[in-house]
Formats: C-alpha cells, structure tokens, sequence
C-alpha cells in the first residue's frame, strides 16, 4: 500500500506511512516517504523524540538529502531553544545529524549544546556534530603530498601520517584500492596500489564520480595495514578528500 498512499499524500496517508515505518528495514515504505519528502518531514519528527524509534526516520531524512536541507534552519533554532521541550531539541538534533555534510554550517550554531549539564542533551550533540563531520570535510593543508612510488618505497617514514596523493580509483567489494597507475589495476599488480578505507558515507552519485577514473586523496597512511588478503602495500584511512583528478 506504500505507494498508493504516497500518491495520495494526505496528512492521514503520511501518518500511516509514518506509523509502518518502525516495523521493517528499507522497504516500499522508505521510499515512499523519501518521495514525499519535506511533507513528511512533520510526522517523522516524533518517531525523532525516542531513541528507540529515531533510527528508521533518521535513515528516511537522510534518502530526502537536499530536498530537506532547508529544514535544518528550523531544526537549529528548536534545538537550541531553551523553552522547548527536552524531547523536541533532542528530536532537531538527530534531524539534523541525519543531514551529514549537508548541515555542516550548523556544526558551529549547535556546539556551545555540547557543554550542556542535560547529560542527554550532551551526547545527542556530540553525535551530531560527529555526523556533520564526513569525509568531505575541508581537507587537511598540513598533509604531505606524496606519490604511490614514495609511500611503497618508504612505508615506515609515512606511518600514521596524513598523506595526499594521486592515483587510479577502483572501488569494489574487496578490492577498494588507489594503483599508481591504471595499467596497474588492470593487470592486477595490487603491490603498486594503497588499500582505502572507503567513507561510510560515500553517496552512489559520489562513487560514480570518481571510481575507474585518476583521484586526488587524502588520508592516514597505515604501513602495517595492506587490505583484503594482504594483497596491497599499506592502506589510507580516515579520508578526509576523494576527487576526482582532472590533468591537463
């Protein structure tokens, strides 16, 4: 029934998608209200108030994307608001963690909740601004640049370091990799390739853009780590920068 009651979108059709919505992983469901979008966005705010039920509306808001953006002005001013029920400001803040990147400029608007005596009203903070914080964060100006070549050649002199470099990008189940070259991964020469630790929070439209094609990243370079198998000559973790590189 999800999808005919999308179509007709009455308040009262949104309340029963809303009400399915706890009973099941990622179904019609989920889609339905995705479609919907800012819509249904004021009956999933009560799912939002309880942890035990913030989950699947938290993962509804984050398929709506920029669509719902805009809400998070609204979401801020809740949450910070003094006056308002504990419930509610809890409620806008894990709206807004389900934004990600996308409500990076309200890190700075939330954080003095951070230092809230509500010990519940702290760690919902501090897991919000944790989620704005995703691998498309302004990459890290300290970073050496390095090449494939330097890391394989001197593993141990980049260990735990923050490195960036430019490389061809495959990402695959179990062979997410950055080879110097492209000749490399079709040959399957994974020694001339870093493991990646892929971000969590790496979009379809994102993967799309910058996988089989030459990328600039930048991560910590772990020397003892070498990826599925042990197949590859250390690995980058905590992206912080994935683009693709043009050349010339």
């Amino acid at each position: 029934m999800a999808k005919p009651l999308a179509t007709i979108a009455t308040p009262a059709a949104i309340e029963a998608l809303v009400e399915d919505l706890p009973k099941g992983s990622e179904n019609q469901t989920d889609f339905a209200l995705e479609k919907l979008g800012p819509r249904a966005v004021p009956a999933l705010m009560p799912l939002l108030e309880n942890a035990d039920t913030a989950a699947p509306a938290i993962r509804v808001i984050k398929s709506m994307g920029k669509s719902v953006s805009s809400l998070q002005v609204e979401w801020v001013q809740t949450a910070t608001n003094a006056t308002k029920p504990l419930p509610e400001r809890l409620a806008a803040l894990r709206a807004i963690s389900a934004l990600g990147s996308k409500a990076r400029q309200s890190a700075a608007l939330i954080s003095s909740l951070a230092q809230s005596t509500d010990s519940a009203l702290h760690r919902q903070t501090i897991v919000t601004l944790e989620a704005l914080q995703s691998f498309e964060q302004k990459f890290n100006e300290r970073a050496q640049d390095v090449s494939v070549i330097e890391l394989i050649a001197n593993p141990s002199r980049y260990d735990g370091k923050q490195v960036q470099l430019i490389g061809f990008l495959r990402l695959e189940f179990e062979g997410n990799a950055l080879y110097l070259h492209q000749e490399d991964f079709e040959h399957a020469i994974s020694r001339n390739a870093i493991w990646i630790d892929r971000p969590t929070d790496l979009s379809d439209k994102q993967t799309l853009e910058i996988n089989n094609r030459y990328v600039i990243c930048q991560g910590t370079f772990k020397a003892g780590e070498h990826g599925h198998m042990g197949m590859f000559s250390g690995s980058l973790t905590h992206i912080s920068r994935l683009e693709h590189w043009a050349g010339r």
